[in-house]
């Protein structure tokens, strides 16, 4: 162990240092220069924890306590360290101090990096919501507007998220570049057919999808496609249909690659699209 300070308690419950060249020792306890024995401790969390460590130590049979982290202040620096007594049941009996700033850095970042992954989750399905929904009621108002249909594709041509849409025919009615990139397809038969391989695959049936236009509702999920063009990817997929008055006039999938967050903690966060319908975000 690196950085770390060691002590013995000796026969007459004295604690003795064993690293008195440890440079922080001395911010922590008043150490006796010949003896090495502890005179008196400087550190108010270190003399809380010795009392708990007593009864470790006052048991016959093997045991271990551990402080968890605490910050020391001293006048030279911070600190992060971490205190475990040690009770080896045969009569030796230690305290160990840690300095963990290294491992406290680590933590910390990951407990940051996971607070940034769940943000960065949180917006794509946020958004795939927020798509959902307006390519629903648009697509509802384009079989009398053409207008508005080319709107429509407009729209998801900008999009950084992956749209196939569908006939109720499960022919293609419009897609984008995310989705033909997604599925190495280069043109409408291929991509149709990738996504609805996507959808046997994770099996999503058309029992499934019959069950989503009866109770006409849409579908979202993060599903695993191991027969993916690229290999194994993590996908936030949601599958909605577009109801006509009591029937389906088109299908609107949706697909983000969410492999990096999977995989990694190092990743760019997602930005939302604007929307060309409305100009808004």
């Amino acid at each position: 162990i690196t950085d770390c300070a060691l002590f013995e308690l000796n026969e007459r419950d004295e604690l003795n240092c064993l690293t008195p060249t440890v440079h922080w020792v001395t911010d922590l306890v008043k150490v006796n220069e010949l003896s090495l024995d502890i005179e008196s401790v400087r550190s108010l969390f270190l003399e809380d924890f010795l009392i708990d460590a007593g009864d470790c130590w006052a048991t016959s049979l093997p045991a271990n306590l551990t402080s968890g982290f605490w910050t020391e202040t001293t006048e030279h620096e911070s600190l992060r360290l971490e205190a475990i007594a040690i009770n080896d049941g045969k009569g030796g009996r230690f305290l160990a101090i840690k300095n963990v700033n290294k491992e406290f850095a680590y933590r910390q970042q990951s407990l940051q990096s996971a607070r940034e992954l769940l943000l960065t989750h949180h917006a794509v399905i946020s958004q795939q919501d927020y798509l959902t929904e307006k390519l629903q009621k648009a697509l509802k108002e384009a079989r009398e507007c053409k207008g508005q249909q080319q709107a429509i594709r407009q729209t998801i041509h900008h999009l950084s998220t992956g749209v196939v849409i569908l006939d109720a025919n499960k022919q293609l009615f419009l897609d984008n570049g995310v989705a033909r990139q997604f599925f190495r397809a280069q043109n409408a038969d291929v991509c149709v057919h990738r996504l609805l391989q996507l959808i046997k695959d994770v099996q999503l049936d058309e029992m499934f999808l019959s069950t989503l236009e009866e109770r006409q509702t849409a579908w979202r999920g993060e599903v695993f496609w191991m027969n993916s063009p690229d290999g194994g990817r993590w996908l936030q997929l949601t599958i909605a249909p577009v109801m006509q008055h009591i029937h389906v006039s088109h299908w609107v999938f949706l697909l983000t690659d969410m492999s990096h967050i999977q995989h990694t903690s190092q990743y760019s966060p997602v930005q939302l699209d604007k929307d060309s319908l409305t100009q808004t975000l």
